[in-house]
């Protein structure tokens, strides 16, 4: 995909997708984005258990 060519900068969101989906989803409601990143912890990763607990 390439940049956009007006030179204005785009909106660009940064989710940490986590157990909070509604926290995820809000600021899309008001802010429009250009583009989203979306991060989140695949379940098949080797992490600390402790690191994937719902708290």
């Amino acid at each position: 995909m390439n940049p956009p060519t007006s030179g204005l900068p785009e909106n660009v969101h940064i989710i940490p997708l986590g157990h909070e989906i509604d926290r995820a989803v809000k600021p899309l409601q008001k802010t429009k984005a250009d583009r989203v990143h979306l991060l989140a912890i695949p379940p098949d990763a080797e992490l600390d258990p402790v690191m994937k607990e719902n708290r």
